[in-house]
């Protein structure tokens, strides 16, 4: 038993010890999230533009038996079942990873990942019907409605309670029709991509980084000189039709990008994107490795403190 606590208390204190598995299921979610963004767009397209150019060209008829028959939205049917597979499959990964990490939640992604792989089944038993996309509008629904109130009870903060009616008032959406159900789906994929992409990142340690080494003034200035140089680009520059345009080719060559979409053709406007290449090769690089090497010896001097912390304790 002894051993056993010991261990456990290493595994707190060296995190990388853990973190390649963790990561690896993180890859894993992220990619099953970027793949609900196309099945859910394919699938809006499915359900509501297709029919309803369909059904359009038959209104003159006026037959009834012929719309219904355009509802069943055959063509659907493998996507939706797809879709939630894919839904079944990230509850999975959840599941995996509060496992690893020792966390409450196996159970319960479970039983999430069970009741996706039914609206998976469901198409495929009784067919994809109008009544089958409300079935699954409500069954998704009632999903992540159950979720956010798990999420409730296990952090009763206001901000976190006010957030998870917000979501549930949201979700509720998905019980009027599967169109509002795609477009949820849609939208929670690209937010949970964006919350993995960002999450760790810590936000705090950036801000006083920047703080410290002055990088939001020489961003600020940055901007006036981008924003600057876009209006003298559009008044002087025959090549660029629209402020926007200038403010592109502005972004473009300070970042270094080059895109090569638009050029300057005037010796006026060439000089001054000599002006803002150098000034792009210089500071910009001169603020990228400044925060990176910044960020990184302050996260390497906070994981130190938490370690001795834990070791004194």
């Amino acid at each position: 038993m002894a051993r056993k606590i010991e261990k456990g208390a290493l595994l707190k204190m060296n995190p990388s010890k853990t973190q390649p598995k963790k990561s690896v299921l993180i890859v894993l979610e992220s990619v099953l999230h970027l793949a609900v963004i196309p099945l859910s767009l394919w699938l809006f397209t499915t359900v509501l533009l297709l029919p309803a150019q369909e059904i359009q060209e038959l209104l003159n008829a006026e037959d009834a038996a012929e719309l219904r028959s355009i509802a069943s939205l055959s063509d659907g049917k493998p996507l939706a079942m797809l879709l939630f597979l894919v839904l079944a499959a990230i509850r999975v990964v959840l599941a995996l990873r509060a496992r690893k990490t020792q966390e409450a939640g196996f159970g319960f992604f479970m039983i999430q990942a069970g009741l996706f792989l039914l609206g998976a089944a469901l198409p495929l038993i009784f067919g994809f019907t109008p009544e089958m996309l409300l079935y699954l509008s409500i069954l998704y629904a009632l999903v992540m409605i159950a979720g956010r109130i798990r999420a409730i009870a296990r952090r009763r903060r206001l901000r976190t309670v006010l957030l998870n009616v917000l979501c549930i008032l949201i979700f509720l959406l998905g019980l009027l029709t599967f169109l509002a159900t795609d477009i949820l789906i849609f939208v929670l994929a690209v937010l949970s991509l964006l919350k993995m992409a960002f999450g760790s990142i810590h936000m705090g340690v950036l801000v006083r980084i920047v703080r410290k080494t002055y990088a939001g003034e020489i961003f600020f200035g940055m901007v006036l000189l981008i924003v600057t140089f876009a209006f003298l680009l559009y008044y002087m520059e025959p090549g660029v039709d629209s402020l926007s345009d200038a403010l592109w080719y502005c972004f473009a060559i300070v970042t270094t990008i080059g895109f090569g979409d638009l050029t300057a053709v005037t010796g006026f406007g060439r000089i001054l994107s000599v002006i803002l290449g150098a000034y792009g090769i210089v500071v910009v690089a001169l603020i990228t490795s400044i925060i990176v090497n910044f960020y990184a010896e302050t996260k390497t001097d906070g994981d130190a403190s938490e370690g001795e912390e834990s070791h004194g304790a």
